[in-house]
């Protein structure tokens, strides 16, 4: 796996919510990335079960590579 990055949601309250009760059950303490990436805020790593689609604009110069 290599860690690109960080994004954003853009979610209503009741989809934050949807989706915590899908990853919940997913919930880890293991980092599959070496070395962890640093966060730039708190961040909830979880098991890779789940599939999501992300749209974004833009490679930026901070993206790690």
């Amino acid at each position: 796996m290599c860690y690109v990055g960080n994004t954003g949601t853009g979610f209503s309250d009741s989809m934050l919510k949807e989706v915590y009760g899908r990853l919940k059950p997913y919930f880890t303490d293991t980092c599959p990335f070496t070395p962890r990436p640093k966060a730039n805020a708190p961040v909830q790593l979880v098991k890779p079960k789940l599939v999501c689609e992300v749209a974004f604009q833009e490679w930026t110069s901070d993206t790690a590579k």
